[in-house]
C-alpha cells in the first residue's frame, strides 16, 4: 500500500489493505531458510501467507515468554490486551485456518475487515 500513515488507518484503509491482500504475492523480507545454498532471487523472499504465519508465531512466542517470565510485573491492563491479541481473528482464524487451505484465499469481495482494523490497537 506504499508509504504507512498512521494517521490514515481508518477502517476503510484497512479494508482496501485486506482486499489487495494476495497471499501468494512475495514480501520484500527474505525468509533465511531459503538462503541456505542460493542467491537471493525472488523465490528468497517469504509469501505473504508465510510472513503472515511467521509473525503470529513471533507474538505467540513473545506473549508466552512475557506471561512466563515477567508475571508478577504485568498489569491486569496488559494481561487482558496480551489475551485479546491471542484470541483475535487473525490469530485464531486467519493464521490457524484459512491461511492453511491449498487453494488460498482472497479477500477481494470482503465487505468487512474483522481482522487488521481491529487488530491494530491491540
Amino acid at each position: 500500500m506504499g508509504k504507512y500513515d498512521e494517521d490514515s488507518a481508518t477502517r476503510e484503509y484497512w479494508l482496501e489493505v485486506l482486499r489487495r491482500i494476495n497471499i501468494d504475492d512475495r514480501v520484500r523480507v527474505l525468509n533465511p531458510i531459503r538462503l541456505t545454498y542460493t542467491s537471493p532471487g525472488e523465490e528468497s523472499y517469504f509469501t505473504v501467507r508465510e510472513w503472515f504465519q511467521s509473525r503470529v508465531e513471533f507474538v505467540e512466542s513473545d506473549a508466552d515468554k512475557l506471561m512466563k517470565y515477567y508475571t508478577p510485573y504485568i498489569t491486569a491492563d496488559l494481561m487482558k490486551t496480551v489475551e485479546q491479541v491471542l484470541k483475535s481473528p487473525i490469530h485464531q482464524n486467519l493464521v490457524r485456518s484459512m491461511l492453511k487451505s491449498p487453494m488460498g484465499i482472497s479477500f477481494s469481495g470482503i465487505n468487512d475487515d474483522i481482522f487488521l482494523k481491529p487488530y491494530f490497537p491491540l
